[in-house]
Parts: structure tokens; sequence; C-alpha cells
């Protein structure tokens, strides 16, 4: 019987992005006995011997730029000026649906350059972002040329639609795109339904399965482009060991934050998927539940951006605490300090920061999207509401708040346990593991 030795995982970003996702997923496998290798965009500092680069670097100028900027900490003065005149998105943006890839079979990276830099043999390949480097076009050809099963291991809506990242309230992907609304476009035989067509084809000729969580999974099955028995569960993994529970009451003083406050996580962006504005309404009805004395006591902690501060009042009587852009380090003793990570995203196949707060310890309350089907039990390791659903998510906030000490150990305690059992590395090796038993010698259509 045939083993599984040799994985290729192909992402347009390097292992590190996204809190090291991509890393997670090497060390899941390779910790298992099993030889990984890593294709990306761009060569990167430190980079090591397993991560092949399409290319050597970025645009001189990018890189030039960049380092500029950071060497400057020009941060706040980015800021300014993104609010003055803000960046233009590269990709098309039309009623809050975004256009990540409008033709399908010219990927922004040419075809011959990702497969060329394939020069071994694997058993099985698992893609994560295609953003910026590949379509299904890409990955046919590299089926042909080594001819393993691929695993669409996807963060985003991309391989089941005729081109948009995410389809907000469109159902057209159900019905083959066409009068696709990211592109304004009022004919059916537009470019959206071009390219959902070409994927349709191209997933005819290979090996390929769909791996989701419930929430990704019942979307999928509506595309009708992959058969049921090719659409499988498969969670995001998370690395255990650095996202662990620490000392909260060490973390809020290292951080100077309020040691005896009530601390509540948000994400800070100005992307409407993200909830911001929604979350800004939570917790005002939240905090008019309590006495004056608890509203001062009231801390919001933000990861990212600036834009949450910018959209509260001066009047606030809660503070607001920014930590900006966060490293891996910075971003778990985030997750320990707080009493609860709140989530309004509308549009997510994750968030994944909602299993990162869970192996943390740290219950969260988001609405009922994306992994949140899986992983949140009510009053174990959280609450979720319907989206959209305010007044039921300032609850959910207020019913944490009122946890006693024993109460709010045992939340935290399972929190962690609801993480290791759907998020762990082992889990995702196993889920790996046996859905590779099961397409290993199937054919392409």
């Amino acid at each position: 019987m045939k083993e599984l030795k040799n994985v290729l995982v192909i992402s347009s970003r390097p292992p590190f992005h996204s809190a090291g996702l991509g890393q997670d997923i090497i060390d899941a496998l390779s910790e298992n006995g099993i030889n990984v290798d890593y294709l990306t965009r761009f060569k990167y500092k430190n980079q090591p011997d397993n991560v092949i680069s399409i290319r050597n670097e970025k645009p001189l100028i990018i890189m030039t730029l960049s380092r500029l900027l950071s060497f400057l900490r020009l941060d706040a003065i980015k800021r300014i000026i993104h609010r003055i005149k803000p960046q233009k998105s590269p990709y098309i943006i039309n009623n809050n649906i975004e256009i990540k890839y409008p033709y399908e079979d010219n990927p922004a990276i040419p075809i011959e350059e990702v497969v060329n830099a394939i020069n071994k043999d694997y058993d099985l390949v698992i893609t994560l972002i295609w953003q910026d480097m590949i379509t299904t076009e890409t990955l046919k050809k590299i089926y042909h040329k080594i001819n393993a099963p691929i695993l669409i291991y996807s963060p985003d809506m991309t391989p089941m639609t005729g081109g948009c990242f995410y389809f907000n309230n469109c159902t057209r992907y159900t019905q083959g795109c066409g009068f696709c609304p990211g592109l304004n476009s009022s004919i059916l035989e537009d470019n959206s339904r071009r390219n959902y067509y070409i994927k349709k084809d191209n997933y005819a000729q290979m090996n390929v399965s769909f791996l989701g969580n419930t929430w990704m999974n019942q979307y999928v099955k509506r595309s009708l482009l992959f058969p049921s028995d090719r659409i499988f569960k498969t969670e995001i993994v998370i690395d255990e060991v650095k996202f662990r529970p620490l000392n909260q009451t060490s973390i809020r003083r290292e951080l100077g934050l309020p040691i005896d406050g009530f601390i509540i996580m948000l994400r800070s962006t100005p992307d409407i998927r993200k909830g911001n504005k929604d979350m800004k309404r939570v917790i005002d009805k939240f905090v008019k539940k309590l006495t004056a004395d608890e509203q001062t006591n009231v801390c919001i902690l933000t990861v990212g951006n600036d834009y949450f501060s910018s959209i509260c009042d001066i009047s606030s009587t809660y503070s607001i605490f920014d930590l900006g852009i966060v490293d891996k380090t910075l971003l778990i003793k985030a997750y320990n300090a707080s009493d609860l990570f709140l989530c309004a995203s509308i549009d997510d196949a994750g968030p994944s920061m909602i299993n990162q707060s869970l192996m943390c310890g740290t219950p969260v309350v988001s609405y009922k999207i994306g992994t949140t089907l899986d992983v949140i039990e009510s009053g174990k390791s959280g609450f979720y509401s319907d989206i959209r659903d305010v007044n039921t998510m300032a609850e959910n906030v207020h019913r944490i708040f009122e946890l006693k000490l024993e109460q709010k150990a045992n939340i935290r305690e399972f929190s962690r346990e609801i993480a290791l059992m759907h998020n762990s590395k082992k889990a995702f090796y196993e889920s790996i593991k046996n859905i590779w038993s099961i397409v290993r010698d199937v054919n392409a259509c």
C-alpha cells in the first residue's frame, strides 16, 4: 500500500504569513514523518531549503520603499496619508464584492514559471492562498506534470466562484455565475461565467478535492464544481505549542493593561466583512448595562490598524488600547490578556483569530459564521448569535462579564480543549492522512 511521504504546499504567501499558517501546515505534516516542500512567490530573508521561491524577490522599488518606511517608522504618517487619499485596491470591487481573479486563464504569475519551479515528484499537493499567483489553469498544468492528487485547502471562496474572493449575498455561483454584481454586469455571458466554466473543465481533468470547515463546505456543495464525495471537512491548523494559555495577570502587567479590568480584544480594520461598526454597536450596548464604575473598568484591546478607535466617540466611558500591527508573540499575549475575543465578521470562512483565541484559552463572542459552527459551544467556549443581531451579541458579552472566577477558569479551560480537538497539528495531520487514503488512487474524471 502506497504511503504518504512527500507533499508540496503551494501558497502565494510565505509560511510565516497569517500568524504562521503555512508553517503550521509544514510542521503538522513533517512532525509525523512527511517530507514537505513549500512553493511560494518571492524569496525572503533566511528562507529554509524546503521553501521554493518562484521569483528572487519583490520588485526593487517596493522593497526599497517598504524598508525605508519601516526604518523611519512612518506608520502614523502613512495612516494620515491613507485617510486623505485612501489606497486604491488593485482588484475590481463593486457592491462589496472583490474580484481578485478576473481572468481564470491568465493567472498573476505565468503558468510556466510556477510549473518549472517544481522539479521533484510528490505524492500530494495542498494549495493554500492562490491570490496574486495561481488559478485552476496553473493547477491543471501542475497535475499533468506530477500526477499527484490536489487538495484545495482554501481560506476563501475563490475555488467555488467565477473570480470573487467572497460573494457577499450573491448566489450566482450556484448557477454558474453570470450577471456578476462584482463586475457590475447585466449580462449572463460575462467574464465571471467564463471563469466558472473554465474552472469546471479544469477540475474535471484533475484528481482534485476541496477541504473546508462546516460553513465553507455548505457553500461549496451548492456551487456544483465539486462532487459531494470530493468535499472533505478539514479545519484550520493552529500551533498549540506557541498559541497556549499564559498567566493573564503577568501579561496585563507587561502590556500596561488594567489588572482587574474587563478586556475585550478585537481586530481593527475598515474591511466591511470584518464588522468593526457592528462591534462598536455591541460594545456600546453592553456598556449601557453596566454601572458607572463598571463602565470605566472596560478596556478594548485592538490589533491591526487604528480604524476602530477612529469610529469611537471621544466621550466613550471605556478605554481603548491599540497594539497596532503585531507579531505572533505579541498577538498571543493579547489573546491571553483578554477576557474574550469579539468577532463580528459577516462573510468569513474563519476567521482564524477565533481558533487562535480559543487555543490560548480565551473564549469568543461571534456571529454564527465560519469556524464558529465547529468550535463555539454555547457557554463552554463562548457564545454566538445570528448575523447582525447586535442585541444578542451584547448580551453574550455581558454573560462572560458576569462569570465568577471559577466559571471563568472553566470556560478558559474548555476553550483550550475544544481548540486542541479541532485545530491542533495532530488533528490536521490525521485529517490529511485520512483524506489521502481516499483520494490517492482516484483517477481524474
